[in-house]
This record gives structure tokens, C-alpha cells and sequence, in this order.
């Protein structure tokens, strides 16, 4: 249940015009997830998902922002909640 790219914010900096650079002292590069990590994040916030399930979500999601992660579990909790 990834997000269409029309709802995520930009990851891609050369989209941005060269002028709203200029409005920030400090910039922050946060890299995608490996396996490992997004499996990590996967097992903190999706606590009743194991096994497999977890496995293959982390596969899904491995090469990806943390935030994107975390957008699409809360997304997948209020759809299950609602259904």
C-alpha cells in the first residue's frame, strides 16, 4: 500500500526551485532504508506482524524513506480499523 507520488512530499531537491535553497542555513540528507533497517522499523511499529509477514513487508519496503514507512502502516491501521 505504498502512497501514490502524488500524496508524498518530493525527495528530489533538483524539483525545488534554486531559490528556496537559498532560505535554509542548513540542509539534511536522509537516506533510503536498507533491508535491515526497514525491517527494524517495520518490527517497532507493525508489533503484531511476525514471521514471514514481516519478512515480506521489509522486502516491499527495503530502498525507502523511514517516513514512508510510517505513513503506510498508520494508513493500513485506520483501513483495518475502518473495515
Amino acid at each position: 500500500m505504498l502512497l501514490p507520488e502524488s500524496e508524498s512530499s518530493t525527495n528530489h531537491a533538483s524539483l525545488l526551485e534554486p531559490a528556496v535553497w537559498r532560505r535554509f542555513e542548513i540542509k539534511i540528507e536522509f537516506e533510503l532504508l536498507n533491508l535491515e533497517e526497514a525491517h527494524a522499523a517495520l518490527a517497532q511499529w507493525a508489533t503484531d506482524m511476525k514471521g514471514l509477514m514481516l519478512d515480506a513487508l521489509s522486502l516491499i519496503f527495503g530502498g525507502h524513506f523511514l517516513s514512508e514507512i510510517e505513513c503506510n502502516v498508520l494508513l493500513a491501521r485506520c483501513a483495518a480499523a475502518i473495515n
